[in-house]
Parts: structure tokens; C-alpha cells; sequence
């Protein structure tokens, strides 16, 4: 319940949100297996609604602040709240997000439902949706950490939706974990931080030189939560484990509020430790160079998607990092371009990443199946389908007219007026690694998603299910028309959109509004490339009526079958062979029969992949864990006299070492 100092529509709508997903969460508990989909995904969609009214109208009355006098307290602390030009971008696309997946799942749902409690499932999520707007709008650290641990135990939840499959147990564990890390490294930041300010308030936080360690505390736990390498291993997991409109909102938003946290307290905060950005810039380009690579060989889609993320989430921290570095350098245009983007990427990823995951989760149940083995032709059975993965892959390709490549140009433009302008050349040099670096993560993408889209749509079926395959429902292609044509419109809308991104990223870096907007002249190519990609579209499609199919000779052997097309595995061997130190790419391969040298009967192939980190660094960690765990268990013997003698033991040292103190 809340207080308001200034009653406006903005704040009133948001409160209503917020009531109406509280009620869904209690509502949702009470009804238990009772609980409709159809009934719950209307009510969801009502305050999902009301959310993208609240951003809107904030957006045209920025600096909101509420709750001021709120009886929301922790002890003598107030959760104070402010809604603000950035927490209104945030939560325009939490709503917008939010929205699509409850549209989605009306189809989506009924699927799972010998697997899924409906109860559970939308209390859930009602309440990650709930925690997710509070947090965008929490503007202490107090209520920042409820709201945290509200999203972390709830998408938990989410996760575990499924809990009836080992292997959903085992991810939701895993992402649990990573969860606890980051909020303690989160806590100590913001304890010692309060340590040295006195206050909770994010507005009086300043990261002066002497604040490093609350910095990199603070910097560490947003990184484990965003899943950069090498703190990723949860994100694969947690994303094919969760249900796809889960996924879709925990990849779009969950992880984007680590790089809203980063810009509310340590930009605004003035962090400049050289420190924490090349933290940023290191651990981004290695996230988008291993995650890219380790999505080639995936076969799983929704595994492929995940480590896809890594790569996404990679770039937009570069893009952070180089704003920092920039503003460091007094180089201001130069940051408001890397910031911009850096927004602008993380705005565009927020629409195209969840309409991969909606669309995977239409191919997983109508194919029964992620495996791209199994997969094929579903060009002929999910033809909606495969134009909404098409127009997302194209996003996320960074190839115009979508959204995708309007943000990358603009990071490109950032790294190479930074190499221009600045003075060092050590600098000059790093930023023309990243070039070439981010060079050939682009390229890497396009190869993966070509394999995802020719495995998956082209070709002749692998298996019965694919070749049975059938929309959805009319729900599931509304929910991927509308982030769809948000990929186009926004891409087509780049220079409006970006122009008001970069007033976000200016109040942000605390330097003025410059009047010649920079994003002239690369939003100017970006309308001409999109003019030229859409002509080339209409041109192959107008040639594409005119072609003439005939029967080829089939060397007398009949029709072909789906074992004679490329494959997964074929189509990336060359690229994993070259990076096989990185990957431990092993090609298995077991020939079967009594004569197998000359006529072998049967031959199965498997590509293996290790991961370096998993097996090399955190099995022996969780090793030792163990063990060091069952050696304290034996101090639990279960005799109260023990226990009672380990008291008088602790209490005697403590009266010492307070003695000596």
C-alpha cells in the first residue's frame, strides 16, 4: 500500500499493477490445481497492461518519486522509490515482455499440464513480475535487496515448475546457488557502502577511489547474476530447464536488471576505477566470444539460445565498460555513444531474444522434441513460426532493417571514436582489438543461426513428431507477431528511439545533452541499408514465384532420405575442429558388426564437448564442499551433552577474545 506525495496517473496506474499482482499471487495459491490458464493469463495481462501505461506516461513526466511517505518500512528505514527516465525504459520493456508471455502461454500451457502446477505456477509468476517492477523503481538499497531476493526466490520457482524431471531439480539448484552468491556479494557492498556514506539512499552513494572494494563487491554480484563468464554455467541450465515464457522474460528482462543496477548506483554513483572497467571489458569480450562459441555446437535449441545470451549480455557490459573508460578519458561524446548503445542493445535483446525462445517452445511442443537431430522441415508445418525465428535470428544477427543492427552499429561507431580521440595508444590499440574481436563474434553469430534455421525449418523431417508438426494456436502467433514487429518497427524507428536513449545515457554520465546529435550520420546508413535490405527481400521474393521445380536424377536409389541431408554435427565440425582447444571438441564414432572394417551394420556418431570451467574448476570446488561438509556433520552426533559442551566451548572463547579486545 502506498502513500503518494504527488497523486498522478503514472504513480496510480502503477500501484494498480502492483495490487493486481499481489491479489493474482494470493488468488493463484488459493485456487491451487484449480487454477485456469486462460482465466490467470487474462488477469496477468491486465497489470501488464496497466505497467506499459505507467512507463509511457513517465517517460512524458520523468523524476516520479512516490512511496516517500509509504508504511513500506525495514525498521526506521523507509523503501523509498523514484520512477525516472531509466526505470521507465525498464519497465516499459518488462511490461511489453510481460504481456507477450501471457498471450503465449494460453497455447502454450495446456501442454504441460500432466508436468505443471497451475497454482504455483502463475503465483510464481506474478510475483517475479511484481519484484521486477519494484526493483526497477526502488531507489535505496534496502528495498533494492527485498525486491532482489523477491525476483531470485520466485524465479527459482519458475525454474523448478517442472520439478518432477532430475534434471529441472539439479538446474533450479545450480541457479540457486548462483542466486545466493550474488546477493552476498551484493549485500557486503551496499553494508560497506552504508558504512562509509551513512545513508541507504543510491543518490547519496559516490565511488570515490577509496570506495573501491564496495564497488567491486557490487560489480562481482551483478555480473554472477547477469551470467558473464565465468560465472555463466547457471544460465544454459536455468533457461532450457524453465518454461519457454519463463525463459523468454528471465532472458528479455531478469538479466537486464543487472545492467540497470550497474548504470542506477555505480554510474550515477561516478565509478572510474580502472579496475571495474576493464572487469566489464574483460569478462564481456571473453562472454561473447565463448558463449557464441559454445552455442555452434549445441544441439538443444533452447541450450543454443542460452549461450547465445552469454554473447548478447557480453557485448551490452563491453558497451558499459567503454562508457566508463570514455568518461574516465574526458572523452563525453564518445561515452554517450558507448552508453547509448550499450542501452539501445540491451532495449533491442529484450525483444528479439524472447521471440527465439516463444518460437522454441512452439517447435518443443509441437516436434515433442529441442534436439536439432531431430528436427527438419518444419518450414511446410510451422510456417508462422519459422518467419518470426527468421525476422529474430536477423535481429539478433545485427543485419538490417532490424532493431538488432542499429544498436551494433552504434557500439562499432563508439570503439572507433574512442580509438580516434584518444590519447593513449595503448587505448587506441584495445580498441581496435575489440573491433576486430566483436568483427568476429558477428560473423560467428550469422554462422550459428544459419545452422539453427536450416537444421530446424529446411530440408525433410528427421522423425515422425517433426513431420506431424502443427501451429500452436492463434495466441501463441499473437504474442510472436507483436515482438516481431517490434524487431521491425524498432529497427525502422532506430533514430527516434535512439535519440531518446541517449538523453537516458547523458543524465546517466552526468554530462549535457549534446545539441548535433552523433547518431546522424550512422542511423542515416542504417535507414539506407534497411531501404536496400527490404527492396533486395521484395526482389527474391518476386523472382522466387517465377522458379520452376522438376524431379533431379536420383541415381536410380529412390527418394532421398533425412539421413542423406547435412546435418548438425556436419554442419559445425569445421568451425568446432578449429576451436577444438577452446571447445574439447571430440567427434565420437561406433561401428557395429562381425565384419565391421568392410560391411559394418550399424554406425552412430556423437560430438563431444567439454567444459573447461565445469570440469576443471567448479567439480573440484563442489568436491571439496562435500567433503568438508561431511566432516563437520560428524559433530552432530545427536547427544545433547556434546552440544551443550560446544556451547560453554564457544561462549569461553568469546568471553577471551572479548576480554583481549
Amino acid at each position: 500500500m502506498f502513500m503518494f506525495q504527488h497523486l498522478n496517473f503514472s504513480a496510480t496506474t502503477f500501484a494498480i499493477a502492483i495490487l493486481f499482482w499481489s491479489i493474482q499471487v494470493l488468488t493463484s495459491l488459493l485456487y491451487g490445481k484449480k487454477c485456469r490458464h486462460d482465466i490467470s493469463a487474462f488477469v496477468f495481462l491486465v497489470p501488464s497492461a496497466l505497467l506499459l501505461l505507467s512507463a509511457i506516461s513517465a517517460w512524458l513526466q520523468p523524476s516520479i518519486h512516490f512511496a516517500s511517505n509509504s508504511i513500506l518500512m525495514i525498521g526506521t528505514e523507509v523503501l523509498s522509490m523514484k520512477l525516472d527516465l531509466l526505470s521507465s525504459l525498464f519497465l516499459f520493456l518488462l511490461a511489453a515482455i510481460g504481456s507477450c508471455t501471457s498471450i503465449f502461454s494460453l497455447s502454450y500451457l495446456p501442454h504441460l499440464k500432466d508436468h505443471l502446477h497451475p497454482g504455483h505456477y502463475w503465483s510464481a509468476l506474478s510475483l517475479f513480475m511484481l519484484s521486477m517492477s519494484m526493483l526497477l523503481v526502488s531507489a535505496n538499497a534496502l528495498s533494492f535487496l527485498v525486491f532482489w531476493e523477491l525476483m531470485a526466490l520466485s524465479s527459482f520457482a519458475l525454474i523448478a515448475s517442472e520439478h518432477q524431471k532430475h534434471k529441472v531439480r539439479d538446474a533450479a539448484v545450480v541457479y540457486l546457488t548462483a542466486t545466493r552468491i550474488a546477493t552476498a556479494c551484493l549485500t557486503a557492498g551496499f553494508v560497506l557502502m552504508f558504512s562509509v556514506v551513512h545513508s541507504w539512499d543510491f543518490s547519496a552513494w559516490s565511488f570515490s577511489r577509496t570506495n573501491l572494494l564496495p564497488a567491486l563487491l557490487i560489480a562481482v554480484g551483478l555480473c554472477i547474476k547477469s551470467g558473464l563468464w565465468p560465472f555463466h554455467l547457471w544460465l544454459p541450465y536455468a533457461y532450457t530447464a524453465a518454461p519457454s515464457p519463463v525463459s523468454a522474460i528471465m532472458s528479455g528482462v531478469m538479466t537486464k536488471l543487472s545492467l540497470y543496477a550497474a548504470i542506477r548506483i555505480l554510474v550515477n554513483g561516478g565509478v572510474d576505477s580502472l579496475i571495474i572497467i576493464g572487469l566489464f571489458l574483460v569478462l564481456g569480450l571473453i562472454s561473447a566470444f565463448w558463449g557464441l562459441l559454445f552455442a555452434l555446437v549445441q544441439q538443444d535449441l533452447k541450450k543454443l539460445l542460452a549461450y547465445s545470451s552469454i554473447e548478447n549480455l557480453g557485448i551490452i557490459f563491453c558497451g558499459l565498460g567503454l562508457a566508463l573508460l570514455a568518461r574516465r578519458l574526458n572523452i563525453p561524446d564518445a561515452a554517450c555513444l558507448a552508453l547509448t548503445a550499450c542501452i539501445f542493445q540491451t532495449f533491442n535483446h529484450g525483444f528479439f531474444k524472447p521471440l527465439l525462445f516463444l518460437c522454441a517452445g512452439t517447435i518443443d511442443v509441437a516436434a515433442n522434441t529441442r534436439d536439432l537431430s531431430q528436427l527438419g522441415g518444419l518450414a511446410r508445418r510451422l510456417p508462422f513460426t519459422m518467419i518470426c525465428f527468421l525476422l529474430g535470428s536477423i535481429a539478433l544477427c545485427a543485419l538490417p532493417p532490424l532493431n538488432g543492427f542499429a544498436s551494433k552499429w552504434l557500439l562499432y561507431t563508439a570503439l572507433f571514436h574512442q580509438a580516434w580521440e584518444s590519447p593513449q595508444i595503448f587505448v587506441r590499440a584495445l580498441c581496435l582489438v575489440w573491433i576486430g574481436t566483436l568483427g568476429l563474434v558477428g560473423g560467428l553469430a550469422i554462422f550459428c543461426f544459419t545452422r539453427a534455421i536450416g537444421i530446424t525449418f529446411l530440408g525433410n523431417a528427421r522423425s515422425s513428431a517433426a513431420g506431424n508438426a502443427d501451429e500452436l494456436g492463434k495466441s501463441s502467433r499473437i504474442a510472436q507477431a507483436i515482438l516481431a514487429s517490434a524487431c521491425v518497427l524498432i529497427g525502422l524507428a532506430s533514430p527516434f528511439v535512439a535519440q531518446h536513449i541517449q538523453t537516458i545515457a547523458c543524465v546517466s554520465l552526468k554530462i549535457p545533452v549534446p545539441h548535433a546529435s552523433p547518431f546522424q550520420l550512422p542511423l542515416a546508413t542504417v535507414t539506407l541499408f534497411s531501404v536496400l535490405a527490404i527492396a533486395f527481400l521484395y526482389a527474391f521474393f518476386l523472382n522466387a514465384s517465377k522458379i520452376r521445380m522438376f524431379n533431379t536424377w536420383d541415381c536410380g536409389f529412390g527418394a532421398l532420405s533425412a539421413r542423406t541431408q547435412i546435418g548438425s554435427l556436419s554442419f559445425t565440425q569445421p568451425i568446432a575442429r578449429i576451436f577444438s582447444p577452446i571447445l574439447r571438441y571430440k567427434l565420437l564414432i561406433e561401428i557395429n558388426g562381425k565384419d565391421r572394417r568392410h560391411f559394418p551394420e550399424s554406425i552412430q556418431t556423437e560430438a563431444q564437448t567439454i567444459s573447461v570451467l565445469e570440469t576443471k574448476v567448479y567439480l573440484p570446488i563442489l568436491a571439496f564442499i562435500r567433503r568438508a561438509a561431511g566432516l563437520f556433520a560428524k559433530i552432530q552426533a545427536g547427544s545433547i551433552h556434546l552440544y551443550l559442551l560446544y556451547l560453554c566451548i564457544t561462549l569461553a572463547l568469546l568471553i577471551i577474545v572479548g576480554a583481549y579486545l
